[in-house]
């Protein structure tokens, strides 16, 4: 199961009423607020960034990763990821170029 994670904000503990205390971190108003972090089905951990005021984007966004991993139609949702999970020129053999003329063959 994967969560969202305030990315401007931690929890320090919590007040004599119950209610949790916030402190900024380093990071507060700079960059995406929101980041959803889970687990693809090969173990993987994966992520999402969200802007701020986008929590329930965010929360929505991993509502549907969830549900797609358990009905086994998961796609992964990175750029440039493909089905086959490999670079496209991983697997293809080497061209050699021919030897310039008067060089000595390579095979021989």
């Amino acid at each position: 199961m994967g969560h969202v994670q305030d990315r401007w904000w931690k929890d320090v503990g919590k007040d004599d009423r119950g209610r949790p205390i916030r402190e900024k971190t380093e990071l507060h108003g700079n960059g995406m607020r929101y980041r959803v972090r889970y687990l693809d089905p090969n173990g993987r951990e994966r992520s999402q960034s969200f802007p701020d005021r986008q929590k329930s984007a965010a929360e929505a966004f991993l509502h549907e990763v969830e549900t797609d991993k358990n009905k086994s139609s998961y796609l992964d949702r990175l750029p440039g990821a493909s089905l086959s999970g490999g670079s496209p020129r991983r697997g293809l053999p080497r061209r050699r170029s021919p030897s310039p003329p008067g060089s000595p063959s390579r095979a021989g």
